[in-house]
């Protein structure tokens, strides 16, 4: 059977709660609704934590991925290395001739490329060693 409510004493008219023992008006533990809250809070962080770290790296691979290539000589070397062509091998995948390559990566500092160019030595920096090889042998 449920007592009626003590009015608690004030300067506002009306009836209030009395903040002391509402776990005996509604019939529940409160350290136990305190323990739960908690740990859902947890839980629901963890989460966040997750889902952003992924999103933080999806994000990264997306800007890696639209950022142009930067054609100066070493880069051009790494990436022929990177993909295990020779310098013809390479030069045919990009559309110059080889001592064109040659060039660029005997050069210094950043070289001046046609657009056309640029483009696909960014095109080329995305792809694997096989996807290369195989983009040339389609070429061959």
């Amino acid at each position: 059977m449920l007592r009626p409510w003590p009015a608690v004493s004030g300067k506002r008219k009306g009836r209030r709660l009395a903040t002391t023992d509402l776990s005996d008006v509604f019939g529940i533990e409160m350290q136990e609704l305190v323990k739960l809250a908690r740990k859902k809070a947890a839980i629901s962080k963890k989460a966040v934590r997750k889902t952003s770290r992924k999103t933080v790296k999806k994000k990264h691979a997306i800007k890696a991925k639209k950022r142009p290539f930067t054609p100066t000589a070493a880069a051009i070397r790494r990436l022929r290395k990177q993909l295990g062509m020779n310098s013809s091998q390479f030069a045919k995948l990009l559309g110059v001739t080889s001592p064109t390559v040659t060039n660029w990566e005997n050069s210094s500092g950043k070289l001046q490329l046609r657009q056309r160019t640029r483009e696909a030595l960014t095109h080329t920096a995305r792809l694997t060693p096989a996807q290369a090889m195989r983009k040339l042998n389609k070429l061959q």
